[in-house]
């Protein structure tokens, strides 16, 4: 959808199923129908621009605060003004507890705590950030409240004694996003550097990852709820996708898009699958479920594969692997649950007859394509599998790991296999590994490239390394 002024905020609010889209320089603000992006109604009564909103669910309100020093509450049914509650300074960010209370975060550092019973200020204002306040969080597991602020300090304050507990430091530059992951016990941040950082919300010393690679200025963070998913995003429009057990990025999307250039916000939208992304207009992205069978995959697709003996695709996505007739482009087979572990690599035998999978756990297995049986095991990585490939008209399969180790496996049918080699010539540094495999027949050279810049050649006839191309590729990844 096209806007007058640039989008600075968008917000899902679940409860009443709309996305609050508040605008640069405006005055009032636009709740959109998630599904079609049309715009159900627009709210009128700040005397200021709108800054920031809420859903608070102990009264059926949305709250706003605005640069007219003001934390408004707008009736959630028919969106009339119900309240209207002055501050000392502009609030930046709101979120409530189910105390009826609001907090909120203020341009000048200070964190405020409102009864909406009495709708006044119930305790004076804490101090203790030096800059502006930018985001609010409760964090359930440690029943704390995180706040993210423009002098880069992430504070976690007891909302009932308003009390600073912790302080989490090792951003270099202002920090705008949090979120939080309830599955994993993960806090992430994100603001003016160009990596997210992912904290333990009960070690205060250093993050436990970096989830570095963007080029600009981060926007956001937010955990797709339900799954292992993280999504950053940063002032270009690009977004990266993030997998939460590894912290490895799995796609990356949204930076070749004029319409998303110079990003300010987005926000998820988990009942409809989609993320709404805000700059000079709203953008909607799909991302797929597992719901249904028509659907080719969920978002963490790991292969898609064509066997040209039985004229069949196969697709791999978790635990699942489905079977589709290329002819009329039918879905004819879904196995579930084929491995125990997630897969994370993925080829059919040579024969056309079987699928060799390897998982997040580094085992290899080859399994009969009708019924998805595991037929043989092969010797175990000590990291996740991250390639398989094979060698044609022979019965060798070829593995590779994230730990940069490369073997090379026997597959003679009932025979038990036998690993002929193991090499790790590729380096493993902070997320290193072997990214891609390429078996070459007529020269019996194997080729592999990682993420140490390094293109790797070995013998397949005396089984050692050939040659070695070094920092010829910026990351080889094909």
């Amino acid at each position: 959808s096209n806007h007058e002024n640039v989008v600075d905020k968008l917000v899902y609010l679940e409860q009443i199923d709309s996305l609050a889209c508040l605008s640069h320089n405006t005055r009032k603000f636009r709740l959109y129908d998630p599904k079609r992006c049309t715009v159900k109604h627009e709210v009128v009564g700040h005397r200021g621009t709108v800054i920031n909103c809420c859903f608070v669910d102990a009264v059926n309100q949305i709250a706003t605060c605005s640069s007219d020093m003001t934390i408004c509450l707008w009736d959630a049914a028919n969106l009339g003004l119900r309240n209207r509650m002055a501050c000392k300074d502009v609030q930046l960010c709101l979120h409530p507890d189910s105390h009826n209370n609001l907090f909120s975060g203020s341009i000048d550092g200070s964190l405020s705590r409102w009864d909406l019973q009495s709708m006044s200020l119930a305790d004076p204002p804490r101090r203790q950030h030096k800059k502006a306040i930018n985001d609010l969080l409760l964090v359930e597991d440690v029943s704390l409240l995180a706040s993210a602020s423009s002098d880069g300090a992430i504070f976690m304050w007891d909302p009932v004694t308003m009390q600073k507990k912790k302080q989490f430091k090792g951003h270099k530059k202002g920090t705008f996003s949090l979120a939080y992951s309830m599955d994993y016990h993960c806090l992430l941040t994100a603001g003016l550097d160009q990596e997210a950082l992912v904290w333990n919300p009960y070690v205060e010393k250093v993050p436990i990852f970096k989830l570095k690679g963007h080029a600009h200025a981060l926007v956001g963070v937010q955990v797709v709820p339900g799954t292992p998913q993280i999504l950053s995003a940063d002032s270009s429009g690009m977004f990266w996708l993030w997998d939460m057990r590894n912290f490895r990025r799995v796609q990356s999307f949204g930076g070749n898009d004029p319409q998303a250039s110079e990003l300010n916000t987005f926000c998820v939208m988990p009942p409809h699958g989609r993320t709404a992304a805000g700059g000079s207009r709203v953008l909607l992205y799909d991302y797929l479920d597992e719901k249904g069978a028509e659907n080719v995959t969920d978002a963490s697709m790991t292969e898609a594969l064509y066997n040209p003996l039985r004229g069949e695709f196969y697709t791999v996505g978790k635990r699942t692997l489905k079977a589709w007739n290329a002819g009329s482009g039918n879905l004819f087979k879904v196995l579930r649950d084929v491995t125990k572990h997630e897969i994370t690599a993925a080829c059919v035998s040579d024969s056309g007859r079987k699928i060799y999978l390897g998982d997040s756990t580094g085992r290899v297995a080859a399994h009969g394509l009708f019924n998805g049986a595991k037929l043989t095991d092969f010797e175990k990585h000590e990291a996740d599998i991250s390639c398989l490939a094979v060698w044609k008209g022979t019965s060798v399969l070829f593995s590779s790991s994230w730990d940069g180790v490369v073997k090379v496996h026997t597959d003679e049918g009932p025979r038990t296999p036998v690993m002929k080699a193991a090499f790790r010539n590729h380096f493993h540094g902070d997320g290193g590994g072997v990214t891609c495999l390429a078996c070459c027949p007529e020269l019996r050279l194997l080729a592999s490239g990682g993420n140490d810049l390094q293109v790797i050649f070995y013998d397949l006839k005396t089984l050692k390394l050939e040659h070695a191309l070094k920092r010829s590729f910026q990351q080889p990844v094909a």
